[in-house]
């Protein structure tokens, strides 16, 4: 199956191993791109693959059966704050699926799971519930957390330091400034920066960039969202991911060859693959 809206092909470019931090297969395909497709593609080029995000627990198996050709793809289990809005979530129910979700080998992180104060889903007790409930579930069982916060830097930073990640983790998409990145580098997380680091506003953000230690910055898509510059506007996919590691390499003062090996090992020592 060809993608149905968007050409690929004449969009990739990375380089060779380059590995994407966060992306939702499922959620490229409702807008259009065929995943098996798309993954081929991508094998094709030499894409070092990365963490493939879970929104929800559920869909869980086909998620799996899409990973399974590429040993260097790998899944998160978790569920994003959306899900505290729906007056059907069983906490202890959902917690119970996680725990076994996380048992697979291709598991390797929790998440994303955070807090989001700009859509408000929920209260923020709600979301506050699921958010922390992850937390310790993750830190059971000594996997890595995957955070979303959305306008909510305060609210996460509080639940973070009382439940601190037993295997650290990733600030999803960064956005937020200095002095929180660097709260959260105390905490043994790493920071991952998206296509918005290519948008035209984000100097504060590119700026923030060079105070980092290298060894804790991870490049990501959040496709299909967060597409970066020049497409602006369109369907994200991880064949993208050379449009961000080129602007992150300008700021590191690296070649986009060394960028996206930086960034590779940075994630394989985070997902204790090296």
């Amino acid at each position: 199956m060809q993608p149905k809206n968007t050409p690929i092909s004449d969009q990739i470019s990375f380089p060779v191993g380059a590995t994407d931090s966060h992306f939702h297969l499922l959620e490229i395909e409702r807008h259009g791109i065929d995943p098996v497709f798309l993954l081929k593609k991508l094998a094709d080029h030499g894409f070092g693959f990365g963490l493939e995000i879970a929104i929800d627990e559920k869909n869980f198996i086909q998620r799996v059966e899409l990973a399974e050709p590429y040993p260097a793809l790998y899944l998160t289990a978790g569920v994003h704050p959306s899900a505290s809005a729906s007056s059907e979530l069983d906490l202890t129910k959902t917690m119970t699926e996680l725990a076994q979700q996380f048992e697979h080998p291709k598991v390797r992180a929790a998440g994303e799971m955070g807090i989001d104060l700009y859509r408000n889903y929920s209260s923020l007790e709600k979301q506050r519930e699921l958010f922390v409930a992850q937390l310790r579930l993750a830190s059971e069982h000594q996997l890595p957390v995957v955070i979303h916060n959305r306008n909510a830097d305060l609210e996460v930073l509080e639940a973070l330091t009382e439940n601190p990640p037993a295997a650290g983790g990733i600030m999803h998409c960064f956005s937020s400034d200095s002095s929180f990145a660097h709260a959260c580098l105390e905490l043994g997380m790493y920071i991952s920066f998206a296509g918005n680091l290519s948008f035209r506003k984000a100097e504060a953000l590119r700026t923030l960039v060079s105070e980092l230690p290298h060894d804790r910055i991870l490049v990501e898509t959040d496709s299909p969202y967060m597409t970066p510059h020049p497409f602006r506007g369109k369907t994200n996919h991880p064949g993208r991911i050379g449009l961000t590691l080129a602007v992150l390499a300008e700021l590191l003062q690296l070649t986009a060859e060394a960028t996206a090996d930086l960034t590779t090992r940075n994630l394989h020592r985070l997902l204790q693959l090296a």
